[in-house]
């Protein structure tokens, strides 16, 4: 007799990995961001611009903490 798989489904483990994506530690530590995003990464943004992989880590390694402009003023 096989031991029940307890294992997340396949839609619950992607749900999980992209709410990571929304965490402000995953999206300033390169390490996490390379092992969420395929190395074939294909963004394409609201306006219709498209970002790889390299573009993406980018945009989201240089991006300011939630609050933090007002934080300066």
């Amino acid at each position: 007799m096989m031991a029940p798989d307890h294992s997340p489904s396949l839609l619950e483990l992607l749900r999980q990995q992209e709410q990571a994506l929304h965490e402000p530690d995953v999206r300033k530590d390169p390490v996490a961001l390379v092992r969420l995003l395929h190395p074939q990464f294909l963004e394409v943004g609201r306006s219709g611009r498209r970002y790889d992989l390299q573009q993406m880590l980018t945009l989201l390694l240089s991006e300011e903490p939630e609050g933090a402009a007002a934080q300066r003023i």
